[in-house]
């Protein structure tokens, strides 16, 4: 009996795993493809001059655009993890597994272990910046947003401020600290996250 009990619970622990897996799988893609679609788009190629660019530079665009989208991905997975008591554990392994998943594609399509640890590192070090970036974008616009500090759904405010830090840091790195405050391309970039992250929360809500 004991022994039936064991496997059972062994056969239901492996069916969560795989389930985390296709699910961080399946953002891990949604979020990537999103990005090069916009890398691919005429409007941004325009805004980056992109067909005089070195090669180089144009793979940096595609990383950056890469990098924007995965860190929207994990800061969202976050927040669920945060607010989130139904499938919490689940949610939390998703978060997990995501930038691994990551890494398991890179290597599958031939980068260097070496390049699949920077890309790790650096991951991790900008959505810390996000996060940093965040604390001071709310004492802002609590200070200088009336309709804003009004707001009474935090859930709503906290949402809009992740957004808010993502696209300033995306804007920053992607123009490599050269930003004009009327870049036109901060509102292409902004509409580009924002319809990303609609998306992305129904691809989450999907479970």
């Amino acid at each position: 009996m004991l022994n039936w009990i064991y496997k059972f619970f062994s056969f239901n622990k492996r069916k969560l795993e795989e389930s985390v897996d296709d699910i961080s799988h399946r953002l891990v893609k949604f979020v990537l493809d999103s990005a090069f679609e916009v890398f691919k788009d005429d409007e941004f190629r325009r805004y980056f001059d992109f067909n005089r660019q070195k090669n180089e530079e144009q793979d940096r665009l595609f990383n950056e655009l890469s990098l924007t989208g995965l860190c929207l991905l994990l800061l969202t997975l976050d927040d669920i993890v945060s607010r989130t008591y139904d499938k919490i554990r689940f949610w939390r392994e998703v978060r997990q597994r995501t930038p691994k998943m990551f890494q398991s594609w890179l290597k599958e399509i031939g980068v260097p272990r070496k390049n699949i640890s920077i890309w790790s590192k650096l991951i991790m070090a900008r959505c810390e910046e996000y996060q940093k970036d965040q604390i001071e974008i709310r004492r802002e616009m609590e200070r200088h947003d009336k309709e804003f500090s009004a707001y009474d759904n935090e859930a709503a405010k906290e949402t809009y401020v992740r957004f808010m830090a993502i696209a300033i840091g995306a804007i920053h790195h992607l123009r490599q600290n050269k930003v004009n405050p009327s870049d036109p391309f901060f509102s292409h970039l902004r509409t580009w996250l924002g319809i990303l992250n609609i998306k992305l929360e129904k691809e989450i809500l999907k479970n």
